[in-house]
């Protein structure tokens, strides 16, 4: 082994360095970094075409990928001319019992693809009333008095905020509520939200990405977690377009439910959850296995489950081939092909390859030590 002067590294080469060393890839590197999984990509492009499914559900252990084929999909999507939102969901602020905090989340991450830019949601919506003729939405109880005054000019920063679900709960077009209950009103809004950019914008659709799902388990209440399922379970029959939505009789017991579907309602607003057929909109769920899993089949039995295991040892060793050269454009560090045979022997009999997402931060580790003691004998440390 011996150490050359680096190449002509750029900023996004050693970005790349600085996500493994966290098991991840960075969002833009994630298809040039993709090994193994062309099955598993061929099988979400073929959803992604399918008009006929909403739901996606991606299972796999801790480290197998989920994320990084949901930042694939993200990238694809774009491409293919989606609007798309990744929302990494948590225990604390996006929990899935409250859907304002989703919807929070889903608004501040969303991307469009616009005039060749990826605007946010600020930008997607100014687009929308630049373009809109009319007011097509002017029946919806949110987004039609907005469209209006966007298009007489931009909204105050006030509004902005609230319609983005970050401020107050009353606002200059109504109230938006940050109760367990409310899961229909979030719904219909991003299903107006979706249909506007298809119908106006002539996007393709609205992907909404969600990683880390079983922290929906993660909660103080039970019926929290009811909660954050009637929310799952809600989006993901607007994202296939179930009629019974816009048409439902809510009664109410203890709180008030869809007499067919069960779903939740908010008694200050029992509006429906889909606002108009088709909705175009798309939803993912990434879970590890065995965690809420059986509750989407049992909603839907017919919807897509893509599992996922670790990556192979031939598809490792690539991986590391292609690491160890781009290790080299950044710091120079270089090793000959019996060498770097030896260590990937190591690393695999060190970490094992049951998760990819520690295989890559061993990667790092391995090769931080042959760059700062590039003398030491790295048999005799890594053995230790």
């Amino acid at each position: 082994m011996m150490i050359v002067r680096a190449g002509n590294a750029t900023v996004d080469d050693i970005m790349v360095i600085e996500a493994f060393r966290l098991g991840i890839v960075p969002y833009n590197a994630t298809e040039a970094w993709t090994q193994g999984r062309s099955g598993e990509v061929s099988a979400i492009r073929e959803w992604l075409d399918d008009l006929g499914q909403g739901t996606l559900i991606i299972e796999g252990p801790y480290g197998s990928g989920k994320s990084h084929l949901l930042h694939h999909l993200y990238a694809t999507a774009i491409r293919s001319q989606y609007a798309v939102s990744l929302t990494d969901l948590d225990s604390s602020e996006a929990t899935a019992a409250f859907p304002k905090r989703i919807y929070r989340r889903i608004v501040k991450n969303l991307k469009a693809p616009i005039n060749g830019e990826q605007v946010g949601f600020r930008g997607l919506m100014r687009a929308i009333a630049e373009n809109v003729d009319g007011n097509p939405v002017a029946d919806h109880p949110y987004f039609g008095a907005l469209i209006d005054e966007l298009r007489k000019g931009d909204l105050k920063e006030d509004t902005w905020a609230w319609i983005e679900g970050r401020e107050a709960v009353k606002g200059k077009y109504g109230s938006l509520w940050d109760y367990t209950t409310v899961a229909n009103v979030y719904c219909h809004m991003l299903s107006c939200i979706g249909w506007l950019m298809v119908k106006v914008l002539d996007l393709d659709g609205f992907l909404i990405l969600f990683d880390e799902v079983e922290t929906a388990k993660s909660v103080f209440y039970q019926y929290q977690f009811v909660r954050g399922l009637n929310f799952f379970r809600g989006l993901s029959m607007v994202a296939n377009d179930e009629p019974v939505l816009l048409e439902e009789k809510v009664v109410k017991d203890f709180t008030r439910r869809g007499e067919e579907t069960g779903l939740v309602y908010s008694g200050h607003f029992p509006i429906p959850y889909l606002y108009r057929i088709p909705s175009y909109i798309k939803v993912v769920f990434a879970i590890t296995p065995a965690v809420l899993t059986a509750d989407f089949r049992r909603w839907r039995s017919t919807v897509p489950l893509l599992e996922l295991d670790s990556l192979g040892i031939d598809d490792l060793r690539s991986l590391f081939d292609m690491f160890v050269k781009h290790y080299q454009k950044v710091y120079g560090v270089r090793i000959d092909p019996t060498d770097r045979r030896q260590y990937f022997a190591i690393l695999l009999e060190r970490g094992g390859f049951t998760s990819t997402r520690i295989f890559i931060k061993s990667m790092v580790e391995l090769m931080d030590f042959l760059r700062l003691y590039p003398h030491s004998n790295i048999e005799a440390i890594l053995g230790e």
